[in-house]
């Protein structure tokens, strides 16, 4: 493989070798001086799904000027031009939508809230989740299979004192107020908007998350604080409040977050949040949520990290896990652990792929989900996919980033329902995924994908100085297709 690329393999038995800006001299018999790379024979985790977060204007990001003059910074369902390229290019399975606390009544929280969308008093007001049903239609034009989850940051103000739908208010952080009546109302409220969505042609998401990064003390809308016992109380008045409905096939996300540190430890002790989720008898088909940030902070914040998901997964190994929300964080946007250095394109392009990697070699995400897929703003920044100002009802593209060039490449070639697939290494030169990728490492990432039709996909990134020769063992297959990105 060749320095600073990135490569692909296909097999037609086959694998498809990927390489990011690398290439690889790659051979299917050993050859002296090459590293002997080993694919397991047995599936990991199947991916469920690939997807990216979706942002309706009536979600924190947005305005609330009815959007006649494009502004909307994240709406996307009215810009033609960005739905295709997050549908027909990037190859999404399904998409996260907030759940935003407007949608209620400020006096019944069962109720759902209507607006005057256009600014014209004589035109009749229309419900305020209606943008996140146009979202969800526009996006089954696009793919009819599409699935989708909803994710709440925050239940209506009513419910939470202080009243309001910010983790802070004033200064002080707010909380769910802790009562069965109350835990009911929030878990009715979601009920009701889920009926309304269904009516509407929709269909049913596939999981509702109650508990967006609990904890987590944040100006916007947020959970504020809350303990462990009453996340168990939500997690199963929710369960027991869709079962009641007849949502019985709709799954409860508890919680989302990497954020637990905060006030929730996620230690596998008694004292710690991730223990006390199967010790406090939270219902067996809750699926565990988790968030990822803070690369480019420094090596021990990024072991630490690490060391979260490996305690957790394995303090809940009897339950589904899923990356509700993926976010290198290239910058300074977001340092939730210390100030990090903002990176160059090529350099986040890079370092996510290897990070994705370790992520999903190693853990059994079974669902995967992008931060924000869209940013207006005319400059690329960390966290985004596609940005660029584009106007409203129009064809015109956006921007994409280096990394959307390499996550499409991949989910194009290991779509949904790939199964996982180690991969060992005699060599040093070739990472080992039980570490973070450290500032400044060199080296090569590989993983591997075995896909429904019988193809195996390797995903090989190169971010070394030099050229490295590999063998492949493992595989069977009579051809093999090599792809490039660089």
């Amino acid at each position: 493989m060749k320095k600073n690329e990135n490569h692909f393999v296909s097999y037609a038995f086959n694998p498809v070798i990927w390489g990011l800006m690398c290439l690889i001299s790659i051979s299917f018999s050993k050859e002296l001086h090459s590293a002997q790379l080993t694919i397991s024979g047995v599936d990991s985790q199947q991916v469920e799904g690939w997807g990216v977060m979706i942002w309706s204007h009536n979600s924190v990001w947005g305005n609330s000027n009815g959007g006649a003059d494009g502004t909307w910074p994240h709406e996307i369902h009215n810009r033609p031009g960005i739905m295709n390229v997050i549908y027909n290019e990037l190859n999404v399975s399904h998409i996260r939508l907030e759940l935003h606390p407007n949608y209620h009544t400020s006096t019944k929280s069962d109720k759902l809230s209507r607006w005057d969308h256009d600014g014209d008093s004589s035109t009749p007001k229309v419900r305020r989740i209606d943008d996140l049903r146009d979202a969800i239609l526009a996006a089954k034009q696009y793919n009819p299979q599409i699935k989708w989850y909803l994710s709440i940051w925050s239940p209506p103000a009513l419910m939470k004192s202080p009243q309001s739908i910010n983790g802070l208010s004033s200064g002080t952080p707010t909380e769910i107020i802790n009562t069965s009546a109350n835990h009911e109302a929030f878990a009715k409220w979601v009920v009701a908007a889920m009926q309304y969505l269904e009516s509407e042609g929709c269909g049913r998401p596939e999981a509702v998350s109650p508990l967006n990064e609990p904890g987590h003390d944040v100006t916007y809308a947020g959970v504020g604080e809350i303990g462990h016992g009453q996340i168990q109380a939500i997690a199963n008045t929710f369960r027991s409040e869709f079962d009641y409905a007849g949502f019985n096939t709709v799954s409860v996300i508890v919680t989302e977050g990497n954020h637990y540190g905060v006030t929730l430890t996620q230690t596998a002790n008694q004292d710690g949040w991730m223990w006390r989720f199967n010790n406090d008898n939270i219902h067996d088909s809750a699926i565990v949520g988790t968030h990822s940030y803070d690369y480019w902070a420094s090596n021990s914040a990024l072991s630490n990290l690490l060391d979260r998901y490996r305690v957790g997964q394995n303090s809940t190994s009897n339950r589904k896990h899923w990356m509700t929300e993926w976010n290198p964080d290239g910058s300074e946007q977001y340092s939730d652990v210390e100030n990090k250095v903002p990176v160059s394109q090529m350099q986040m392009a890079f370092t996510s792929t290897r990070h994705f990697l370790r992520e999903m070699m190693q853990f059994d995400f079974t669902l995967w989900t992008w931060w924000v897929a869209w940013n207006y703003t005319p400059n690329f920044k960390g966290d985004r996919l596609l940005y660029g100002e584009v106007q409203n009802f129009t064809s015109n593209a956006p921007a994409k980033s280096k990394w959307f060039h390499v996550i499409s490449t991949i989910w194009k070639h290991a779509p949904a329902g790939s199964y996982v697939r180690k991969v060992d290494s005699d060599s040093s030169y070739f990472a080992d995924d039980a570490d973070p990728v450290n500032n400044g490492e060199r080296g090569i990432d590989v993983g591997a994908f075995r896909r429904n039709d019988g193809q195996m996909v390797l995903v090989v990134v190169n971010d070394s100085a030099s050229d490295r020769f590999m063998n492949l063992l493992g595989l069977t297959g009579t051809q093999a297709n090599v792809y490039e990105v660089s």
